[in-house]
């Protein structure tokens, strides 16, 4: 029976960089969905991250206001699984930084991804680490959890070399490109803690899962959203194999929630 609770103090502090990191969210969202043109001076920009607005007030925003929530009550679930909607926000805005010219919103931009890696470096060293392992250890299927994520982040991580230094880069993969590269180093350690059941693999191989589910989710999204807004034909084929791909982490990351809720 463990009786020490699963933070080390109350997360107040973090919290509240939440709430910061979620109102900044809304803000450059609106932004950009309100001014389109103003905010993505190029076609190609307008095409590939004007989508993301709408699709980061669906999915990202409800995400960190809703674990950032139950973490800030010391639920064990909403501790494990904060650290992947800060992910899902560095994830979502490094491409911003990449390619969007500087201004005040590009400001905003660097403002999301660096409070949310503050904010998760924060949350990690106020975390009980020990004392998570010690609820959820051999309920959260952690062998099937860390072999997907280390393996995604592998894939992930040798596309975006490819893709970075094979030759010419397209740019309207540039952005994506980046941002896997940035996150699947994170994927293959958190896979391999989360397999070898450390205290630390459940903090961030739960937050990478469910960083992984959101991010499936938004790119399903994405693609209809981007067909309404600009009139493009639905690309269903890739409909159906984003939809198959998905279950490669919400499979693993239900499991995890299950036994994250049952411990």
């Amino acid at each position: 029976m463990v009786s020490s609770p699963p933070q080390k103090k109350l997360l107040t502090r973090e919290f509240i960089l939440s709430l910061v990191i979620a109102g900044l969210m809304a803000a450059v969202c609106l932004v950009g969905l309100s001014n389109m043109t103003g905010t993505y001076p190029t076609e190609q920009m307008l095409l590939s991250l004007a989508p993301n607005d709408p699709v980061n007030l669906l999915i990202g925003l409800p995400a960190l206001l809703f674990t950032a929530w139950l973490g800030w009550r010391g639920k064990p679930l909403g501790l494990l699984l904060w650290p992947g909607a800060l992910l899902y926000v560095v994830y979502a805005y490094v491409p911003y930084l990449v390619v969007m010219p500087f201004n005040l919103l590009y400001v905003g931009y660097l403002l999301l991804v660096l409070l949310s890696i503050l904010t998760l470096f924060s949350l990690a060293k106020a975390v009980n680490h020990t004392q998570i392992q010690a609820l959820v250890l051999g309920k959260v299927a952690e062998r099937f959890g860390g072999g997907v994520l280390a393996a995604m982040g592998l894939l992930f991580g040798l596309r975006a070399i490819g893709g970075l230094f094979a030759g010419p880069v397209d740019p309207a993969e540039l952005p994506v490109l980046v941002a896997d590269l940035v996150i699947s180093p994170i994927w293959m350690i958190a896979g391999v803690l989360l397999w070898r059941k450390r205290p630390f693999g459940y903090f961030f191989g739960g937050g990478a899962l469910f960083q992984g589910a959101c991010l499936f989710i938004a790119v399903i999204i994405f693609l209809p959203i981007q067909s309404r807004m600009f009139g493009i034909p639905l690309p269903i084929t890739d409909l159906v194999v984003l939809a198959g791909m998905s279950l490669l982490t919400l499979i693993p990351f239900g499991l995890f929630v299950r036994g994250v809720l049952r411990g």
